[in-house]
């Protein structure tokens, strides 16, 4: 495979002998046998700038290898599994490939990884507290859950337990939250 860069054949090395391995598990076998696979980062111990780095060149050893080996990339495990036909004949659209594989995104500011992080803890919140606001808005029986659905469903609730006609502080507040939680989930 003489097409492939480096670091990628280093990668590619190290997940043939030890696969699967979690992202930290990589970090510490990359630590070990290829000490300057960070070396030309701008700031080789930015911990971003790293895990960038480590993704960009998994993503671009996945796209290598298609077709001969399957590259399995999450935090949690980074393995190789053998060509499943059927699964490479339907191309999934991953946008984390589109992040990685873009090297721009190598370069942005402190300030941008932070608001990028922020997002995305916002959005697992929601998504952990989803079920109790999906209850709360009394929305378990309208599958598939759309912004609208749950406008319509705030608005018709709102009404009923308004503090003003006589509803619960309470509820009413719990109602509110409920809505928020499930309309973010929905921004962009």
């Amino acid at each position: 495979m003489s097409q492939l860069s480096e670091p990628q054949h280093q990668l590619l090395t190290l997940l043939e002998h030890s696969s699967p391995l979690s992202e930290y598990e990589l970090f510490k076998q990359i630590a070990e046998h290829y000490s300057d696979f960070f070396a030309h980062l701008p700031d080789p111990d930015r911990l971003y700038e790293k895990h960038f780095w480590l993704f960009h060149q998994l993503y671009q050893l996945k796209h290598h290898l298609a077709g001969q080996q399957n590259l399995d990339i999450t935090p949690l495990s980074i393995q190789l599994l053998p060509v499943n036909d059927a699964a490479q004949k339907v191309a999934l659209y991953d946008p984390l490939a589109d992040f990685y594989l873009d090297i721009e995104n190598l370069y942005l500011s402190q300030e941008a990884v932070n608001a990028m992080q922020k997002k995305f803890w916002q959005r697992y919140l929601a998504i952990q507290n989803k079920a109790e606001a999906i209850q709360q808005l009394h929305l378990q029986d309208s599958a598939p859950l759309t912004l609208e659905k749950i406008k319509a469903a705030y608005k018709r609730l709102v009404h009923e337990h308004h503090p003003d006609k006589g509803g619960q502080r309470e509820t009413f507040d719990k109602i509110h939250q409920a809505y928020n939680e499930l309309k973010s989930l929905f921004a962009t």
